[in-house]
């Protein structure tokens, strides 16, 4: 009966050391999914209310000077509730393109020259992995919006 309990005792000892061992790692993965899960979580918002941000301001034709239409991007932003980022910056530019379509009733091609706002857009941001504060993470991106 001594031999039982001795050999019982070993292998709750040998768990507790391998759990140790690997719970460390586990958390590590753990809180590394968390991280990146995050960060395309945030990429993913930042591409699609930059989106709608450059069309609002694509939309406001009096803007012409590209530090208004920064500025028109970065409040639009922010109104819509991207607040993540410590440092935010955008960087614009007013374009125009020029389309033609062929009207529907007359079939004639008509031209027509649509005010594009191409942006990209640069945030950075600091997460928290395993424990590490990892500091100035930029996510950017590059967003082209226009009026129909």
């Amino acid at each position: 009966m001594g031999a039982v309990m001795q050999k019982r005792r070993f292998q709750k000892g040998v768990a507790a050391s391998e759990l140790a061992i690997a719970l460390p790692i586990l958390i590590l993965v753990v809180g590394s999914v968390i991280s990146i899960g995050r960060l395309a979580h945030l990429k993913v918002e930042l591409d699609s209310l930059g989106h709608e941000a450059a069309r609002s301001c694509a939309l406001q034709g009096d803007l012409i000077n590209s530090n208004q239409m920064d500025a028109c991007m970065e409040l639009e932003l922010v109104q819509r509730g991207f607040d993540e980022c410590r440092s935010l910056r955008v960087i614009s530019e007013m374009t125009s393109r020029d389309f033609i379509y062929a009207d529907p009733l007359t079939g004639d091609e008509i031209e027509a020259q649509v005010p594009l706002v191409r942006a990209r857009i640069e945030c950075l941001v600091d997460l928290i992995n395993a424990g590490h504060m990892l500091e100035d993470t930029e996510l950017s991106t590059t967003v082209v919006a226009g009026r129909n």
